[in-house]
């Protein structure tokens, strides 16, 4: 796997060899959407043994030494035509060419990562630290929507530097790589199981983050605590509804959004005043939803939320 055989001379290459020892299975989210944990494993990034590459027309980030900071979100592209293989994906197979990329994330926050618009069939996975510190993966991803060659990655990150390594899933013609990165700015639980998704909390525990778009703040002060829950869509219309009709003694407000675009914000959509909310949104594509529990002024306290995908 490792191109060391086309660097050293034949002699030196048969005094020496080199190994690399298998990573343990580790267990992470197999699909970074909606879906229980189970058990991965990758080859590792094992920067002592792979060479710098000499190739002039190859990508700076096709081996781990020379892997991309991404330091807040973006779009970017890049070309797979001479790029290598240096990994095997948990989630892939072998033989696959990978680019390498380091996430450096200053507060712990939701981060969502797709490769929509890409010619080749890619896979992603995160590794913890720098690409050169040979950590295997913590989730690795493949073909959680259609078409088959699309892969999306939904992941809450403590702060800290993390690779990214981008891998192809499986031969195809294509060489481009489009890669969608979004930092959320605020962590937040994460959705799963079957849907209607269910939680309950306590924003009286948490911090005044954001204020919902429909509270009146001429009126009401913007201070109330709010909690986010969030989970992965892939494309199409989807009509996700919201509700914390079932909290009793907690006037709280609940918006759903896409990951940048609009959303709706309800209060007082059960039927009463000061109540709980019921708030209906139509987010169209792929990406990640999120779902935000906040309260009116400055009203915290206890809620039981659903939500329908």
């Amino acid at each position: 796997m490792w191109r060391l055989a086309f660097l050293w001379p034949v002699a030196l290459v048969a005094a020496c060899s080199f190994s690399v020892t298998p990573a343990p299975a580790v267990t992470g989210d197999a699909r970074g959407d909606a879906t229980a944990d189970s058990p991965i494993a990758d080859a590792p990034i094992d920067a002592a043994v792979a060479p710098v590459d000499a190739c002039a027309t190859c990508p700076a980030n096709d081996v781990p030494g020379g892997a991309i900071s991404i330091t807040g979100s973006l779009v970017l592209s890049a070309s797979f035509a001479t790029a290598h293989d240096d990994i095997v994906a948990g989630c892939g197979a072998a033989g696959g060419r990978d680019l390498f990329y380091e996430l450096v994330v200053p507060v712990a926050q939701v981060v969502y990562i797709d490769t929509a618009g890409s010619t080749i069939d890619a896979t992603l996975s995160i590794h913890p630290g720098a690409c050169s510190t040979n950590a295997a993966a913590v989730v690795c991803v493949n073909d959680p929507c259609a078409p088959a060659t699309f892969a999306q990655l939904g992941r809450s990150l403590a702060a800290g530097t993390y690779c990214l390594v981008v891998d192809e899933g499986a031969a195809t013609a294509g060489t481009t790589l489009m890669l969608d990165v979004s930092f959320l700015g605020r962590d937040g639980t994460q959705l799963t199981g079957t849907p209607p998704y269910t939680a309950s909390g306590d924003t009286c525990t948490s911090t005044d983050v954001v204020d919902p778009s429909c509270e009146n703040l001429a009126i009401a002060p913007g201070t109330a605590k709010d909690q986010m829950y969030w989970f992965t869509q892939c494309g199409g219309n989807h009509t996700v509804t919201a509700s914390t009709c079932a909290s009793i003694g907690y006037d709280s407000i609940v918006s759903v959004l896409g990951r940048t675009g609009p959303g709706a914000c309800v209060d007082d959509g059960c039927g009463g005043l000061n109540d709980g909310s019921l708030t209906s949104a139509s987010i169209n594509g792929t990406g990640v939803i999120r779902v935000i529990v906040d309260g009116w002024s400055g009203a915290c306290g206890t809620y039981n939320l659903s939500v329908m995908p």
